[in-house]
């Protein structure tokens, strides 16, 4: 293959099949053929397959299921020799997209009296997903196993990790497919044994966390704020918790030089040793009301490379040294301190002249507020808007359940 092409695909659903073959005529015009798949969704996982597939809430007899249908479907995996990009509106808005691909999938679609019953990539990024997804295969190595095509491939299994997954090795080798993620801290304990030995979770920064926790397969954590999500590794429960990047988890330099630094440990990216260890000193002292044991001991543990070796009564002493050595990392490095959108920020006296404001971040009026009428029915949550947060008054609105709307103010005008 030359180094400009890409690999895409597009799925004729269930409820499109009457017009299969004019729509393979009409991909082969376009693109070349390299795979196709027919592929068939335990009935009783659906509703799971379309939601984790779309990343949207597409439960058993969803509207998306009635459209496209539940049976078998068809997967055609193309090579598009001469990608081309450009700006077209989306139902995300206006994206820069593989034109090839978008306007084949707008044909297509209208061959089949219009709607969604044929699904198409527009990006490489969503080819790259939706693959591993659906066959288990990154792009990489969909080329090396079809380098020429083969008969149509019978292919009778729900989306990886549909009923968990097999390995840790199985789970990073899907999510690095889907978004790219760093784990944060604590890299070389992800094993079976650790895990169920020991308590802990699994911290991962990730570009696109929506799309991690799909991919995940925890649906019932997804619209939880700082949730874990819970997964199974062999059927071993894993708490992971996704963090989304450019939320203020660092400042956006720290984040941006995490993702640079990335090293790649069995399947699982995570930071080079010295930042890593920075990071790791930034959630201790910073992200928690009390310099933990536990993250004591992993940094004089880990790191004694960057620290030396410390006794018991020096470490006892060091919290200080360890503040003082994060500013002037931060200092050489022109970070800067922040409190994250969301979540616990221990602002300590020595770092306030070096922590500038974050306007995402919910006041203490608007927190409590939104803990208020955050009301859980039928497993459905309020909308809650804050329209205007002034010194003296705070305008709300709620979107109810059936569409009511309740606006209402507190303070004084």
């Amino acid at each position: 293959m030359k180094h400009n092409n890409e690999v895409h695909l597009f799925i004729i659903w269930e409820k499109a099949r009457d017009f299969e073959e004019e729509i393979i005529a009409k991909i082969e015009n376009k693109f070349r053929i390299a795979q196709t798949y027919s592929i068939t969704w335990s009935p009783y996982q659906v509703g799971n397959n379309f939601t984790r597939f779309y990343g949207a809430n597409l439960p058993k007899n969803s509207e998306k299921e009635k459209h496209c249908g539940n049976g078998e479907f068809k997967l055609i995996v193309v090579v598009d020799e001469q990608p081309n990009y450009d700006d077209r509106h989306t139902s995300k808005g206006v994206r820069r997209v593989n034109v090839n691909m978008f306007d084949t999938k707008a044909i297509l679609r209208d061959i089949t009296g219009g709607g969604h019953k044929v699904h198409g990539t527009d990006s490489e990024e969503e080819a790259k997903h939706d693959l591993i997804l659906l066959i288990g295969l990154s792009v990489k190595d969909f080329l090396k196993k079809h380098p020429i095509r083969s008969e149509d491939i019978i292919h009778k299994y729900d989306l990886l990790g549909c009923r968990g997954w097999d390995s840790f090795e199985q789970l990073f080798y899907v999510l690095n497919e889907c978004s790219e993620n760093i784990v944060l801290r604590n890299v070389e304990n992800i094993n079976l044994n650790y895990i169920t030995h020991n308590k802990g979770d699994i911290d991962i920064l990730a570009k696109n966390s929506e799309e991690i926790k799909y991919v995940l397969g925890d649906l019932s954590s997804i619209d939880k704020k700082n949730s874990h999500m819970h997964v199974s590794i062999s059927k071993v429960e894993a708490l992971i918790e996704v963090y989304q990047y450019g939320t203020n988890l660092y400042h956006k330099a720290f984040e941006d030089d995490l993702f640079k630094n990335k090293v790649k440990t069995n399947n699982i990216y995570h930071p080079e040793e010295e930042i890593e260890m920075y990071a790791l000193i930034y959630h201790a002292l910073l992200r928690k009301p009390e310099f933990e044991d536990k993250h004591k001991k992993r940094i004089f543990n880990k790191y004694t490379n960057y620290l030396g070796e410390q006794n018991k009564t020096e470490q006892n002493k060091t919290e200080q040294k360890l503040l003082k050595k994060i500013i002037c990392y931060f200092d050489a490095n022109s970070y800067i301190f922040i409190k994250p959108n969301i979540g616990y920020f221990n602002t300590r006296p020595e770092i306030t002249t070096r922590l500038i404001t974050n306007k995402n971040r919910d006041g203490f009026l608007k927190r409590n507020i939104k803990k208020i009428l955050e009301i859980q029915h039928k497993r459905r949550e309020l909308d809650v808007f804050i329209l205007k947060n002034n010194n003296n008054i705070v305008f709300i609105k709620v979107k109810l359940f059936k569409g009511i709307v309740f606006c209402f103010y507190i303070g004084t005008k």
